[in-house]
C-alpha cells in the first residue's frame, strides 16, 4: 500500500510527540539544526485530505525541512485534491496579477460591509498545505480594492452590532471577530492588519458604546490596539478598556479561547477583569455586561450529544485540568514521587506503570531547591532519559500563594510558555506549608480555601493539571494535616506511607473512576551522582515502582511497632559511624536505643515490650534478621547519608 505524504513524514522526523489528534511537534531534520534540535522546534499538522502544513519555529525554510527528510513538494501534496476554485469571470481577466499555487486549499470568504448593509469588499482566505494565501475583492469578483484604502475600510461586523448594544469587543481580523459573534457577543473587527490602523470614520460608530479591545498576544497585536485606542480616545471616546488573556498562547486571539472548555466562564471573567485607560492612569471601572452571559442550564440530550473529549495528564489516573494532592509523612518519599511525575511528564513517560501524556512543568519550589537539582539529576541518569530544554522549569526564590502570588506566578508561567510556545501540562506546589502565607493557619477551613483558590487560579489559567505536596497528620500517617476541606477541594488524593523500609503509595480519593486502584508499593533506589571536593560520594534517590503491595506492605504498625523501627533506624545510623557502609544492627546496640527512649516504668516492662515488637515486625516482614544482625529491608547497599529524607 502507498505511504501518503503525511504518514511518510511523520515516520521520517525525529522526537515525534502528538500534541492532539491531527497535532504534531517533532525536532527539526533540516541541516540547520545538524547539531540536533534541542527543543522540537517543528509543528505538523494534518491538512486537507491527505496533505499536511508544517511549520519550523526555528526560522528554516520549508524547502529545507523538506529536504532533510527527502522529500519535495509534489510529495506532500494531496493524493486526490485537484479541484481549483472558480473565478468570476473578472477575477480571470485579471489573473496575471495574483501568482496562483500548484493547489489550492479551503476557501474562506469574509464579506465587508458598512453600517446599512450594503457590500464593499471580500477578504479571501485560502489555505495550503504549506501556509495561507490572503487577497481582496469587490464585490463584482474584480481583484483587489480598487485604489481604496484599507484604513477607509468599515470593521468587519459592524452591519451586525445591534443598535442597542451598550458594549462591543472589537478584535483584530475576521476569524476572531467570526468565533466572537458565533457565542452570541456584540463584536466588529479590524481589517487593515496588525501593521494598520482603522480610520476615524471607522471608529466612530463605536463612540456611544463600551469599546473592549482585545489584542492578539504579540507586541505587533498590543501596538495595534494600542494605536486605535489613542484613537478612540482623541475622538473622545470615555470608556476603553483593553482585555488581558495572560493565559493566551503566542499570537492566541478570541478564536483560540473558544475552543477550550469552560471559555464562555473565562471570556466572563475577561471581561470583568478589563481595565479602563484614561491618560496614564488604570483604574477598574464597572462596566455594562456584553453579550449574554452563559446560560445556567442546558439539556442533557444537546450536552450528550456534543460531550468534551476527556484529557489526561496520567492515563486512567489524573485527569486535565484537576487539582490533585500527594501527602505524606516525614520521610515518606512524597516529593520523591513528585519528581517522578514530573520527570515523567517532562519526558511524556511513565508514572506508575501509567502512560503520561507530557508537556511542561513548573515546579514551585519552596524549599530543598539544591536537593531537588540532585533528584533531576539521579531522575534523568537512573530513567535513562534527558529532560529536554524548556520543558521543566524550578523556582528559584521563595513566594507565598495568595491572590496576588498567584497571578504572578501565571505571569511568569504565561511569559515562558509564550516563548516556548507550549502551555504547561502540570504546576506542582512543593509545600503547602511552605507555600501558605504567612499568619494563615492550616486548620482554618477559611485559610486553607484561600490557598487552595490561589492554586486554582493558575491551574485555571492554563487548563492543566495542579499538584499540592503537603504533610500527614501526626496521630494518622493516612490523613492529610490541617483543616478536613483541604480534602473536600481536591480532585484526587494520593496518600504517601513507609512502615519500615517499605513504603506504599494508596489513592486515597479519585473522582469519577468507578474503583480506586491498589496501593502501590515503591522503593527509593540510589543512584550515584559523584564526589564532593573531600571525596566523599554524592548521592540521590529515585522512586522504583515495585508494582501492587502486599497486605503487610499496607498493615497499619501500633505505636510500639513504630518507635521500634525507629529506634532500630538509631542503631543502624550509630553504627555506620556518619558515613561507612554498615545497614545493621546488632541486637543488643538496638535494645539499648528501644530501652533509652521507651516509655515504660520498669527495665522489665520495657525488656517484655521490646521482644513482643521484634516478633511482630518479623512477622509482618518490617524487619530482616541475619547471622545475628537486624536490617530494614531494601536497605543494603544504600549511603545512609543519602538524599532520600531531604526536605521531606
Amino acid at each position: 500500500m502507498m505511504m501518503n505524504g503525511l504518514d511518510r513524514f511523520l515516520e521520517s522526523v525525529e522526537r515525534l510527540k502528538m500534541v492532539k489528534p491531527g497535532q504534531w511537534t517533532a525536532s527539526c531534520p533540516s541541516t540547520r539544526h545538524k547539531r540536533g534540535d534541542v527543543r522540537p522546534s517543528l509543528s505538523i499538522n494534518q491538512g486537507n485530505g491527505s496533505g499536511m502544513l508544517f511549520h519550523c519555529h526555528g526560522g528554516c525554510s520549508p524547502e529545507d525541512v523538506l529536504a532533510g527528510v527527502g522529500m519535495k513538494w509534489k510529495d506532500i501534496l494531496p493524493l486526490q485534491e485537484t479541484a481549483r476554485r472558480t473565478p468570476s469571470p473578472a477575477a480571470v481577466s485579471q489573473a496575471s496579477t495574483v501568482k496562483q499555487k500548484a493547489s489550492p486549499g479551503a476557501i474562506t470568504r469574509y464579506e465587508i460591509r458598512d453600517a446599512s448593509g450594503t457590500p464593499l469588499a471580500v477578504h479571501v482566505r485560502e489555505d495550503h498545505p504549506v501556509g495561507k494565501k490572503i487577497w481582496w475583492e469587490l464585490p463584482d469578483g474584480t481583484i483587489g480594492l480598487g485604489g481604496r484604502k484599507l484604513e477607509t475600510l468599515p470593521l468587519y461586523g459592524i452591519d451586525r452590532l445591534p443598535a442597542d448594544a451598550k458594549a462591543v469587543v472589537l478584535a483584530e481580523g475576521e476569524k476572531a471577530t467570526s468565533a466572537l459573534l458565533s457565542n452570541g457577543i456584540p463584536a466588529v473587527g479590524t481589517v487593515t492588519g496588525a501593521g494598520g490602523t482603522p480610520g476615524d470614520d471607522a471608529l466612530r460608530p463605536l463612540l456611544s458604546r463600551t469599546v473592549y479591545l482585545w489584542p492578539d498576544n504579540d507586541k505587533p497585536g498590543r501596538e495595534h490596539m494600542g494605536r486605535i485606542e489613542t484613537a478612540l480616545l482623541r475622538l473622545g471616546h470615555g470608556d476603553v478598556r483593553v482585555i488581558n488573556w495572560k493565559g493566551a498562547p503566542p499570537k492566541g486571539d478570541a478564536a483560540d479561547l473558544f475552543v477550550l472548555e469552560g471559555a464562555r466562564d473565562e471570556f466572563d471573567t475577561l471581561i470583568d477583569e478589563a481595565q479602563v485607560f484614561t491618560g496614564t492612569q488604570t483604574e477598574p471601572v464597572t462596566a455594562p455586561a456584553i453579550g449574554p452571559k452563559a446560560p445556567l442550564f442546558a439539556s442533557l440530550s444537546s450536552l450528550l450529544a456534543n460531550p468534551r473529549p476527556q484529557r489526561w495528564l496520567v492515563k486512567g489516573l489524573i485527569e486535565a485540568p484537576s487539582t490533585v494532592m500527594v501527602f505524606g509523612p516525614s520521610g515518606s518519599g512524597k516529593s520523591f514521587i513528585t519528581v517522578d511525575l514530573a520527570g515523567a511528564s517532562a519526558t511524556s513517560g511513565q508514572w506508575a506503570g501509567h502512560a503520561v501524556m507530557g508537556g511542561p512543568v513548573y515546579y514551585i519550589a519552596g524549599e530543598g531547591r539544591i536537593g531537588l537539582l540532585r533528584r533531576f539529576r539521579a531522575w534523568q541518569l537512573k530513567r535513562k532519559a534527558t529532560i529536554p530544554e524548556g520543558q521543566l522549569f524550578l523556582s528559584v526564590v521563595s513566594i507565598e500563594l495568595n491572590a496576588s502570588g498567584a497571578e504572578e506566578v501565571a505571569l511568569e508561567v504565561g511569559r515562558r510558555a509564550e516563548d516556548t510556545g507550549e502551555p504547561p501540562a502540570l504546576i506542582i506546589v512543593d509545600t503547602l506549608s511552605r507555600m501558605m502565607p504567612a499568619g494563615n493557619d492550616e486548620n482554618s477551613a477559611k485559610d486553607m480555601m484561600a490557598f487552595v483558590k490561589a492554586v486554582d487560579q493558575i491551574r485555571d489559567r492554563f487548563n492543566c493539571v495542579a499538584v499540592i505536596v503537603h504533610h500527614a497528620g501526626m496521630a494518622d500517617d493516612k490523613r492529610a494535616r490541617g483543616s478536613t476541606s483541604l480534602k473536600a477541594a481536591m480532585d484526587a488524593e494520593l496518600c504517601v506511607t513507609r512502615r519500615g523500609a517499605i513504603r506504599t503509595a494508596e489513592w486515597t480519593k479519585l473522582k469519577d473512576l468507578p474503583d480506586e486502584p491498589h496501593p502501590q508499593e515503591f522503593a527509593l533506589e540510589s543512584e550515584l551522582l559523584g564526589q564532593d571536593e573531600d571525596g566523599k560520594l554524592i548521592t540521590s534517590a529515585v522512586v522504583a515502582w515495585k508494582g501492587r503491595a502486599t497486605a503487610n506492605s499496607t498493615a497499619k504498625t501500633t505505636k510500639t511497632e513504630k518507635f521500634g523501627l525507629s529506634s532500630l533506624q538509631t542503631a543502624i545510623t550509630k553504627g555506620a559511624g556518619g558515613g561507612n557502609f554498615n545497614f545493621s544492627s546488632t541486637l543488643d546496640a538496638w535494645r539499648a536505643e528501644f530501652y533509652s527512649g521507651h516509655w515504660g516504668d520498669t527495665d522489665s516492662a520495657k525488656e517484655k515490650a521490646f521482644y513482643r515488637v521484634r516478633e511482630s515486625l518479623a512477622d509482618k516482614n518490617l524487619i530482616v534478621v541475619h547471622d545475628g544482625l537486624y536490617f530494614l529491608p531494601d536497605e543494603t547497599g544504600k549511603r545512609t547519608n543519602a538524599d532520600e529524607n531531604e526536605n521531606e
